[in-house]
C-alpha cells in the first residue's frame, strides 16, 4: 500500500512490478519463492483499512527510512540520453507518392484475386471490363 501511494501506480501495475523487481519484493518482505498477493486482495485490504490508516502507514515507513538513512526525499535520478537521428519531415509530394504506392499495391492484390479472367488495358493497368475497346 505504501508503494502504491508513493508511486501512483494502479493495483494491477503495482502487483506486476512487485512480482518482477527484486528490490520491491525485498521492500514488501516477500521471498523469491513466495507468491505475490492478487491485486483484488490488496484492493480489499486497502478499502477495509481506510485512507487514514494507509496514509499513516506511509508516513511511518518514510519516517523510519529517514532515521535509518535509507531515504533521501529530494534525490532524483535522471537519464538524459540523447541520440542523434535524421528527421525526415513529411511533404505533400511524399504523402501523394505513398498514396499512389498504396493504390498500386491494392491493384496488384485485386489482379491476383481476379485471376485469368481480367483484361489488361495499357501497360500496368489491370481492369475488369473497363470498356475502352482494346
Amino acid at each position: 500500500m505504501v508503494l502504491k501511494h508513493r508511486s501512483g501506480w494502479g493495483y494491477e501495475t503495482l502487483m506486476r512490478e512487485v512480482s518482477d523487481l527484486l528490490p520491491l519484493r525485498r521492500f514488501c518482505r516477500l521471498g523469491l519463492a513466495q507468491r505475490v498477493p492478487d491485486e483484488s486482495t490488496v484492493r480489499k485490504l486497502t478499502r477495509r483499512l481506510g485512507p487514514e490508516v494507509v496514509h499513516e502507514l506511509t508516513r511511518l515507513v518514510i519516517a523510519m527510512a529517514r532515521r535509518e538513512k535509507r531515504f533521501r526525499p529530494r534525490a532524483a535520478r535522471i537519464d538524459a540520453t540523447v541520440v542523434e537521428a535524421d528527421i525526415r519531415y513529411r511533404t505533400d509530394a511524399g504523402l501523394a507518392s505513398d498514396g499512389v504506392g498504396a493504390l498500386a499495391r491494392e491493384g496488384r492484390k485485386l489482379a491476383k484475386r481476379s485471376g485469368a479472367g481480367a483484361r489488361r488495358c495499357g501497360i500496368d493497368r489491370v481492369l475488369l471490363g473497363c470498356g475502352c475497346g482494346r
